[in-house]
């Protein structure tokens, strides 16, 4: 009987741990499976709503700028003494500046701590930069030359020149590269790890800005681009690794001051007429692009709004691909002999933004595309914001 129970109790023990066994098995499961719902994939990072409201803000800038176009002959074809021009030319020392300092201030968060980061900071540079560089600069160039009614018809035998000196606003992809691989580079070294030599440099790259004119012939790969927007780039590195001590929120009336200032002398500028020597030009616009922009950073969580953030969420998508909503929506406008400039204006606004966000909610779902045109995996997030900035922290 003693035999029996034993063997019955050894037979329920053993029972027990399989059970037990078995549901640990189970709840790992479960709680697996829990853990990959819950938890964000690599695509879905939270998200600065601050940030890419500012993003919002500069896209939104530049698509108005190349709406209204920069001269007679180009965009609504407005005159030059027009308030459209005039915005244009008192605007155009923000718009660049504010992307430039963006996208400074972005690397500074993942920047390079080494000289063997640097093979993967250019293949990532080159797959987000220069691929769509190649595509959307191909079937630019190509629409110019098919479709009448373009503003600028270039000729076959310039095919070459649109990846050797950029074309139209794609210049920027060029620029910004160079910025992102010397930035990368100095990073690996060290040279802009304290705030004095980080301070070198920005003064550097600033005498450079108004000092150093770069010929048309000689402007290969948009060099002379990406001298001028180089201290911007370098400002929005320091803004994120030397904020504190810079006392930048203790100036940042004074830096808006400057701005109001400089934002004044290019207005009168610009509708008085007046012709300031190159070297003064430049001061000026180097002053206005850097308080400006510092101004707008630092006060960025009062221009927290859904709306922008979430636009700011596709701008690169829309900085590429805006001239084709704008230009033919345009053409169909002069079609129909519509000649309201506000009219015209407002809608093509509407669908030099909306063109590139619908393209890429369908069209750029597609692996193949997203990477042809886009230089980036399918964008199927949802986006998340963080009001308290990224999550991602900088790696220094």
């Amino acid at each position: 009987m003693a035999d029996n129970m034993s063997q019955i109790s050894c037979l329920h023990s053993n029972y027990l741990r399989k059970s037990i066994h078995s549901s640990n098995i189970l709840m790992t499961v479960l709680v697996c499976k829990v853990i990959k719902i819950t938890m964000p994939s690599p695509q879905s990072v939270r998200r600065d709503m601050s940030i890419d409201s500012l993003r919002g803000l500069a896209i939104l800038l530049m698509v108005a700028g190349h709406v209204i176009g920069g001269s007679q002959s180009r965009g609504l074809s407005v005159p030059d003494d027009s308030w459209w021009r005039y915005y244009f030319v008192i605007f155009a020392d923000v718009r660049m500046p504010l992307f430039t300092l963006l996208s400074g201030y972005v690397y500074a968060l993942r920047p390079i701590n080494s000289t063997t980061q640097l093979p993967r900071l250019i293949r990532g540079k080159a797959r987000r930069l220069v691929i769509p560089l190649f595509t959307v600069g191909t079937i630019f160039f190509l629409s110019q030359i098919i479709i009448p009614g373009t503003n600028r018809t270039p000729q076959w035998m310039d095919f070459w020149k649109v990846y050797i000196f950029g074309i139209e606003h794609l210049w920027f992809l060029q620029a910004i590269f160079i910025l992102f691989l010397l930035t990368g580079l100095l990073d690996a070294l060290g040279w802009l790890e304290t705030k004095r030599r980080w301070g070198i440099f920005a003064i550097t790259t600033s005498l450079a800005y108004v000092l150093v004119f770069v010929p048309n012939d000689w402007n290969i790969y948009s060099i002379g681009g990406a001298v001028e927007l180089a201290p911007f780039f370098l400002l929005g590195i320091g803004l994120h690794r030397f904020s504190g001590q810079l006392k930048i929120d203790r100036i940042a009336i004074l830096i808006a001051f400057i701005a109001i200032i400089a934002l004044v002398l290019r207005s009168y500028v610009t509708i008085a007429g007046v012709t300031l020597d190159d070297f003064w030009n430049r001061q000026l616009s180097l002053i206005l692009g850097a308080t400006s922009t510092t101004v707008l950073f630092v006060y960025r969580k009062y221009l927290k709004n859904k709306l922008l953030a979430w636009l700011g969420a596709y701008s690169f998508g829309v900085y590429l691909l805006h001239t084709f909503g704008n230009a033919g929506m345009r053409l169909v406008l002069e079609r129909f002999g519509l000649e309201n400039t506000g009219i015209m204006f407002i809608t093509c606004m509407i669908f030099a933004v909306g063109t590139p966000i619908l393209f890429e909610r369908t069209l750029g779902r597609i692996n193949s595309i997203s990477w042809a045109v886009l230089g980036q995996k399918p964008n199927r997030m949802t986006t998340q914001f963080s009001v308290h900035g990224p999550s991602t922290k900088p790696a220094r």
